[in-house]
């Protein structure tokens, strides 16, 4: 009877396959006249606590990068500073308010949460336009959501 029982038990537990990348990631891809981006492009956040932390260090020819998106705060900053050879770089600023909407795979999976776009402001120093391709933000990162647009050098 205990045999039985412990049977029912360990058949009772379901397979669960979790995603293997349960990472939640923004797409962004430069566009328009200055596709790729030839001058060194940071990509820079701003913490809760005021200070700044880079997310992708400086690389050039840049065409699609992709970004973690936090789920504690409902609006992301991200700092993107193009070096132009100037005496300091040119930064403009991305606010990109959204929900974060927890999402339940398993108990036996990693939390995680999948966030709608709800609207994208920006500086225009570098910046000439964004666009928002997808404004849903899950586990899919084989398409873009947000398009960058700088200013061309005429």
């Amino acid at each position: 009877m205990v045999a039985v029982a412990a049977a029912l038990a360990l058949s009772a537990c379901t397979s669960v396959d979790c995603p293997v990348n349960s990472l939640v990631r923004m797409v962004y891809e430069i566009d328009g006249a200055r596709k790729p981006l030839v001058e060194p492009l940071t990509v820079l956040t701003k913490k809760p606590n005021g200070k700044d932390t880079v997310l992708v260090k400086p690389t050039e020819n840049t065409t699609t990068f992709s970004l973690p998106v936090s789920y504690a705060q409902p609006q992301d900053i991200i700092i993107l500073s193009v070096d132009m050879g100037l005496d300091k770089p040119v930064n403009d600023t991305l606010y990109i308010s959204k929900s974060n909407e927890p999402h339940f795979e398993s108990v036996d999976c990693s939390p995680c949460f999948f966030h709608t776009i709800t609207e994208v402001s920006y500086t225009s120093h570098l910046l000439e336009d964004i666009s928002i391709a997808k404004t849903t933000v899950d586990y899919d990162t084989d398409h873009t959501h947000i398009y960058l647009y700088f200013r061309s050098d005429d």
